[in-house]
């Protein structure tokens, strides 16, 4: 299992003044630490019984975003989904798009996530792992507002 003081301590080196660190509990996770890090909430999941640690993020639309994406032409909102998806397959970090049940064509939020395995975990890797997660969410954040506005 992952060190969580050890993963502490890199988030308290790496991380601007001000940002608090959060431990939650979860059935399915030996520990979940959470840390704003540039405005974004980001999890560290330790999940149980397994040799890795997900960082993980969500970005979610805002009312006016979901509005415009709704008023959107079916094609040109289709446009900008294969946009987003082409645009985080150029990372290296995990996605979901998240489309509720009953508005299956207009995206509510998007899931990042990417992992770093113990056995190649040093602190290096790590804020690498970390940066890869970050830059995918300025990207998503950037292509949102591009396409749809703030």
């Amino acid at each position: 299992m992952i060190d969580k003081t050890l993963i502490i301590k890199w988030l308290r080196e790496e991380s601007t003044e001000g940002s608090e660190l959060e431990e939650i509990k979860h059935e399915n996770a030996d520990w979940i630490i959470v840390a704003q890090i540039e405005k974004f909430p980001t999890l560290f999941i330790m999940p149980k019984d397994k040799s890795y640690l997900q960082i993980q993020r969500g970005i979610i639309l805002a009312d006016s975003q979901i509005k415009l994406l709704k008023k959107m032409r079916s094609k040109r909102r289709s446009q900008f989904y294969y946009t987003l998806k082409k645009s985080i397959l150029m990372t290296k970090v995990r996605y979901t798009l998240i489309f509720p049940p009953d508005a299956p064509s207009i995206l509510h939020e998007i899931k990042l996530l990417s992992r770093v395995y113990e056995d190649s975990l040093n602190q290096d890797n790590f804020i690498q792992v970390l940066f890869d997660v970050h830059n995918t969410t300025v990207l998503m954040v950037n292509e949102i507002n591009y396409h749809i506005g703030d």
